[in-house]
């Protein structure tokens, strides 16, 4: 409901902060504190109805809690650390990623529905479609992989060329984009064709993260942030606006390369 801001890390510690004016004149009021994980804290998700909050890591356990403070329970779920957990826009499953390769459903009473396996490296993240029929995992072994909710693999999408870091689906739930360390993001159709790559490295950054509203965005960390709602077009004209000086002036690239956005912002790109 956007009222409870939950943050964690290396302490192993999770709070959980009002930013609503019922905690007082101050925004940022601790509610709660949340001990329990043995090691460091890399994911954590609210449930869809916002009851009960998930928290995974490097103990490779899964927390689940109310938001008083109280331990739901802990599920020993995966072999390696879990670096992502998700929930399916229907609230029904609960998705974790793991450096040990594996995806696993698990049913909101924190029983195992079942494991995705298939990538040959550890798994970066996993996202949902709009309507939960479908999961997209992305893997160190610069894949995106595309399954169905009962946990059958029917795509596998190649061609970045270094780990790929995460992917969110549009809103329509036909077009994926994925992020990678290559420093570039593609943008495909869930049959597995290649619909347009944008980006590069450009000054030695990595792209990591597609955030609504905003296009592709560039950070120095592996924490990323994907909850794409805009549309293809939008993400398209902010990723080009967003590289367009890099087209213009970088001496390296080839014609071909430096018209990768003509048609997209003609009149930026030619600097009218």
């Amino acid at each position: 409901d956007g009222k409870i801001l939950a943050s964690a890390g290396n302490d192993r510690i999770i709070k959980l902060w009002g930013i609503d004016d019922k905690y007082g004149q101050d925004n940022g009021v601790l509610i709660n504190t949340l001990n329990g994980h043995l090691a460091k804290i890399l994911t954590i998700r609210f449930s869809q109805d916002g009851q009960m909050l998930a928290s995974a890591g490097e103990d490779k356990t899964i927390k689940r809690w109310h938001l008083d403070g109280s331990l739901i329970d802990t599920i020993p779920a995966h072999s390696l650390k879990i670096v992502c957990l998700r929930f399916s826009g229907d609230g029904e499953i609960m998705a974790s990623a793991s450096a040990d390769k594996t995806v696993k459903l698990w049913s909101l009473d924190g029983k195992l529905i079942t494991t995705l396996q298939g990538h040959q490296a550890g798994v970066r993240g996993v996202v949902f479609s709009p309507d939960s029929q479908m999961i997209a995992s992305v893997s160190s072994d610069r894949t995106v992989k595309l399954w169905t909710r009962d946990g059958k693999e029917f795509k596998t999408l190649k061609g970045h060329l270094a780990p790929v870091c995460n992917a969110c689906f549009l809103a329509d739930g036909q077009t994926l984009v994925s992020v990678s360390e290559d420093g570039t993001a593609k943008i495909w159709n869930i049959d597995g064709t290649e619909i347009k790559t944008v980006g590069g490295p450009i000054n030695g950054s990595t792209l990591l993260g597609v955030k609504p509203g905003q296009g592709i965005v560039t950070r120095g960390s592996h924490t990323t942030s994907c909850d794409l709602t805009s549309d293809l077009k939008n993400l398209l004209v902010k990723g080009c606006y967003w590289i367009r000086d890099y087209l213009k002036h970088n001496p390296t690239l080839s014609e071909s390369d430096r018209k990768l956005c003509d048609g997209v912002l003609p009149e930026l790109l030619n600097g009218e």
